[in-house]
């Protein structure tokens, strides 16, 4: 790392000099506002601040097609939803059941929650982690036609960069699918899965021969 340059990516604004401020601070032992390295934590959104959230966030497309693929393998799907919505691309159902969550309204939403929730029913957690990263290597943005893992945002790749080497503890904490982004975020962003906090469902633990496994269930 050059560090007689850090964060080359972002431009001489104060929002950058703000950062550089503030880790010299906390990091000069003989400053009134250093802080011990056990206590240097950093927390960081996933879509739209580590990676792109437009048209549409990354986990949202892989759950449409998902339910797309089971809709085609199963015509009765066809006529539920969201498996509906999904099969004919109807974006404005889909668009339609946040509105009326935040309306106060949340009858499709549990519609919506019910058909996510039994695509990974029975699977155990590191089939989910797997399907995640899988589909973030092999498919690609629809507006830029760039995979999903080079829709990471350059210059917060820096910030992690630059934090961690000056002893900051970076974390992941938001409102996607923890699993989804344990499937990718330590080579993606060097964060290692157990620093990865995002919503999650159920869980059961199945024996089997040998032992057994966390298997996600629907609710």
């Amino acid at each position: 790392r050059d560090m007689k340059n850090p964060l080359p990516s972002w431009n001489d604004t104060p929002t950058r000099k703000a950062i550089l401020d503030f880790v010299a601070e906390v990091t000069d032992t003989a400053g009134p506002q250093y802080v011990s390295p056990d206590k240097r934590i950093a927390v960081f959104d996933n879509d739209g601040t580590l990676w792109c959230e437009k048209p549409m966030y990354i986990q949202l497309d892989f759950l449409l097609r998902k339910l797309a693929e089971q809709a085609e393998g199963d015509p009765a799907l066809r006529d539920q939803q969201p498996w509906q919505a999904a099969w004919e691309k109807d974006f404005g159902w889909l668009g339609n059941v946040i509105t009326k969550h935040y309306q106060g309204d949340d009858r499709d939403l549990h519609v919506l929650f019910k058909g996510i929730l039994s695509l990974s029913e029975g699977q155990p957690v590191e089939q989910v982690e797997a399907a995640a990263r899988d589909f973030i290597e092999s498919h690609r943005h629809p507006t830029l036609d760039l995979s999903y893992w080079d829709c990471v945002y350059q210059p917060m790749l820096e910030l992690l960069r630059y934090l961690e080497a000056n002893g900051f503890t970076n974390y992941i904490v938001s409102g996607g699918g923890r699993d989804f982004m344990r499937g990718f975020a330590k080579e993606l962003y060097g964060i290692p899965r157990e620093r990865v906090i995002g919503s999650t469902v159920a869980y059961r633990f199945v024996e089997g021969d040998g032992g057994g496994q966390i298997v996600q269930q629907a609710e």
